[in-house]
């Protein structure tokens, strides 16, 4: 075209002037295209989702593999080779006393913790959790309560220093307790509380102002 040729006789120009340094030669002269460039934004679209959902899927897959998180009774099993004594529904915040698939679900664990308990032995317990509001307090007075209703003569206590409950649940808020008695070095008899349900007595945590600021 006149436009390639103008601009061949440009090049040349500059060329005998010495202004390019080498020897400029058009191989092939342009083509002009016979329809306009297609438009690849829709596939482009869907490579996009496609990639980022497989992505999210992997992400979703690898969490699932390398996460600590116990969900499911399969995911306690697969943690720690140990029996599981049962399964406990969430308490619900309104009436955590009278579910009755609670107290169902820790009559079966009570019943699973005697049937591994050789007869005429005492028995100690601890009830723990790796993180606050899981259960603790609720979990151990209703398994106190259940060895207790089949004739186990039980002492519960509330160890829990940052944020005893125990006390208030059998009323007995403000007594003294596990602290007063390790103060005193254990020496003493304890200041254990009995509560209306006879074979079930209490060793509240006590007075425990200042241990919740403790890291």
């Amino acid at each position: 075209t006149e436009a390639a040729a103008a601009t061949r006789r440009s090049l040349l120009d500059l060329e005998a002037q010495g202004a390019i340094p080498g020897t400029l030669e058009v191989l092939s002269a342009a083509s002009t295209p016979s329809a306009p460039v297609e438009d690849s934004r829709l596939g482009y679209a869907i490579l996009s989702v496609g990639l980022g959902l497989l992505s999210g899927a992997t992400a979703a897959f690898l969490r699932g593999k390398l996460a600590q998180t116990i969900y499911t009774q399969e995911d306690a099993l697969s943690a720690a080779p140990v029996p599981v004594l049962g399964t406990v529904p969430r308490a619900l915040p309104h009436r955590p006393d009278g579910d009755l698939a609670l107290r169902e679900a820790f009559r079966k664990v009570r019943t699973s913790l005697l049937n591994r308990i050789r007869p005429g032995k005492s028995c100690l317990l601890l009830v723990t959790s790796s993180r606050p509001g899981e259960g603790k307090t609720i979990t151990a007075e209703w398994l106190a309560r259940g060895f207790a209703d089949v004739g186990k003569r039980v002492l519960l206590v509330d160890s829990d220093l940052r944020r005893p409950g125990l006390a208030r649940r059998f009323a007995v808020a403000g007594q003294e307790g596990l602290v007063e008695h390790l103060n005193r070095g254990g020496c003493g008899q304890a200041p254990i509380v009995s509560t209306p349900q006879g074979m079930l007595d209490l060793l509240p945590a006590g007075r425990t102002r200042g241990f919740d600021d403790l890291d």
